[in-house]
């Protein structure tokens, strides 16, 4: 009993000096944050604020990182605008953000709809429209409760090329493995007709999952390593979106493969952009020489919107 009562009591003292005068007092308007993932695995978390973080750079702000899952615990006497962007979320308390944050929703996933169950947290989104999702399911999640949302696409899309040598005949992420998070589906089948298909050989596997506890900072130099390798590569075959995207985005020859995407609805809205192989369909180049496979172009308008979102939320 007297430990609930402490709790309780640290919990109180905690949101008065979240809802304090301080809180956000001065406006940093040099600084945005983008998001961190500390204690999560999949290092696509990491592709997608990297690309926000170049995307910021060139527009000559500086970059702060603040963790997704604590956005409603934030202090901090600088306020600043934050590119809220990726899969929302773990914990359904840590949003909405606290005051010390200015959101920019662009590329924005409700994975959890349990958020839309708090009034406060709709009412956020209200205020902060227009919302732009990365996926239709979201948009249509959020429109049905009267938010403004648009389909943004995702900033992935918008990463630039590496400057590195072509030595990796073909790479597989992820599609060798059997779910290996809970977020992708068993595809191995597909994997291998794909293989027989081109008569691929000399192939690299790697996975987008990292040991758990590894420190934000080696987080994002797996993945700037991750998209290295990407770009040296000749082929990549994967099962992850935070693969698919980025190696449209540096024009890396990529085919995505899926059990069962109409039951992902985070893979509809993007599967037109790439050649994709599922267990209903495939849409597949037809070059018999997988060396000379080229990707879709139809991503480029979604590139420069994107662009131009971050521009229009940010140069004001």
């Amino acid at each position: 009993m007297i430990k609930k009562q402490i709790k309780k009591t640290l919990l109180n003292i905690r949101d008065l000096i979240l809802r304090s005068p301080l809180n956000g007092l001065i406006y940093d308007k040099k600084s945005v944050y983008v998001l961190s993932y500390p204690k999560l695995t999949n290092i696509g978390d990491e592709v997608q604020s990297i690309a926000s973080h170049d995307l910021l750079r060139a527009l000559d702000f500086n970059v702060k990182y603040v963790p997704r899952e604590r956005l409603s615990k934030v202090f901090s006497i600088f306020k600043r605008k934050a590119i809220l962007n990726g899969w929302f979320s773990h914990d359904e308390n840590s949003f909405p953000p606290t005051k010390a944050i200015t959101p920019i929703f662009i590329g924005f996933h409700l994975a959890n709809k349990h958020i839309l169950n708090s009034k406060q947290a709709v009412n956020y989104f209200k205020e902060h429209t227009p919302i732009g999702c990365r996926d239709f399911a979201t948009q249509t999640a959020l429109s049905s409760v009267g938010i403004n949302a648009y389909y943004s696409g995702c900033p992935t899309l918008t990463l630039n090329k590496r400057d590195v040598e072509k030595t990796i005949e073909c790479l597989v992420v992820d599609a060798h493995l059997n779910n290996p998070d809970g977020h992708t589906s068993d595809a191995r089948h597909l994997l291998n007709s794909i293989i027989d298909k081109y008569q691929i050989k000399n192939i690299q596997y790697a996975t987008q999952n990292c040991e758990e506890n590894t420190a934000a900072p080696r987080k994002v130099e797996l993945a700037e390593a991750r998209l290295n390798d990407l770009c040296a590569s000749k082929l990549v075959i994967t099962n992850r979106i935070h693969v698919a995207l980025p190696c449209l985005a540096m024009q890396v020859p990529v085919i995505f493969i899926h059990a069962e995407p109409e039951n992902d609805a985070r893979i509809a809205s993007f599967l037109d952009l790439f050649w994709y192989k599922t267990n209903t369909e495939e849409v597949l180049p037809s070059e018999t020489d997988y060396l000379q496979i080229k990707n879709k172009d139809t991503y480029l308008k979604l590139r420069e919107s994107i662009i131009n979102q971050y521009q229009n939320h940010l140069i004001k």
